[in-house]
């Protein structure tokens, strides 16, 4: 079983990094992580002394804080980050949000919302791990049974998933209901794939099910925001969108959901393309099936 961390692409915006990792930070890395967060621009003009004064952390704080992030040291975070905050202010910004105030008119909450999904899915861009994803749709093209969980929201995305790739003739189900989860993935061996959605990679019932499955010797993919998470520390194969951040009377739910639609269907059409001829030809099966029943 792969071992599971947080990606460590370094062209991913070192702030939507932060973002995404800071609930599995230490009290100091917090600190630190919530000060650059805050004033990215005063920490690219800070020598490694500095930002040790004006965020109260230590020398050794901010060297492991960016070798976890995948650099070699401060200097390169810090050429990193300079890049991002000069060449990609204008996202940056967009990335606090667009809070849906009491008197916004209609016009408003529509260019808001699309600004919001379009901002999510250009960040979720930024930082798909593509030897993640191939790794993930060659599983699936080989596995014995796929079977995806969710509840609430992200059953919605578990049960598209199905829909989807059901008709590539692989053996899969689809649960939501908890019970039935736990169930189904005491049956699991290593021969399967559990694809387990749960935007905050905290639902209870949902971690404890990637767990027994992991026990059992399964392949367990999660589909989370970006961030360090029960969920991901259990799945060998992490898939992320980006973390949430959520404004007022927004909520990300929607949004979120649109990026890990994409993220579906990117996985969906790679392992077509692994599974070749026989993968198309029964999705145009099922796509012939699913045509008659509509009106002429």
């Amino acid at each position: 079983m792969e071992h599971s961390s947080p990606p460590n692409d370094n062209n991913a915006n070192i702030l939507l990094k932060l973002r995404g990792i800071r609930d599995g930070l230490n009290s100091a890395e917090q600190r630190l992580a919530d000060y650059i967060l805050e004033s990215p621009e005063d920490v690219v003009l800070q020598t490694i002394q500095e930002l040790e004064n004006h965020s109260g952390t230590s020398y050794a704080t901010i060297i492991r804080f960016t070798k976890k992030l995948g650099f070699g040291g401060y200097k390169e975070f810090r050429n990193t980050l300079i890049k991002d905050v000069t060449s990609d202010q204008e996202e940056l910004e967009a990335s606090s949000g667009f809070p849906v105030e009491l008197d916004d008119s209609l016009d408003t909450i529509i260019r808001k919302t699309f600004q919001n999904s379009i901002r999510i899915l250009n960040e979720t861009r930024r930082i798909i791990d593509v030897k993640m994803l191939e790794k993930a749709a060659e599983l699936i093209s080989n596995t014995r049974e796929l079977i995806f969980i969710g509840t609430g929201a992200s059953g919605v995305i578990a049960r598209y998933a199905y829909i989807r790739f059901f008709r590539l003739g692989i053996p899969c189900t689809v649960e939501t209901d908890i019970t039935l989860v736990k169930i189904k993935t005491a049956l699991l061996n290593d021969e399967d794939v559990l694809l387990a959605v749960s935007s905050s990679g905290r639902s209870e019932k949902i971690v404890d099910s990637a767990k027994i499955a992991s026990e059992r010797g399964a392949n367990v993919i999660s589909l989370t925001d970006y961030a360090v998470s029960p969920l991901t520390k259990i799945a060998g194969y992490p898939l992320f969108t980006t973390p949430r951040n959520v404004a007022q009377f927004l909520d990300m739910e929607m949004p979120l959901t649109t990026a890990q639609m994409n993220l579906i269907d990117i996985l969906f059409l790679y392992t077509s393309i692994i599974m070749g001829e026989d993968a198309f030809d029964k999705f145009q099966q099922t796509k012939a099936v699913s045509d008659s029943e509509k009106i002429q």
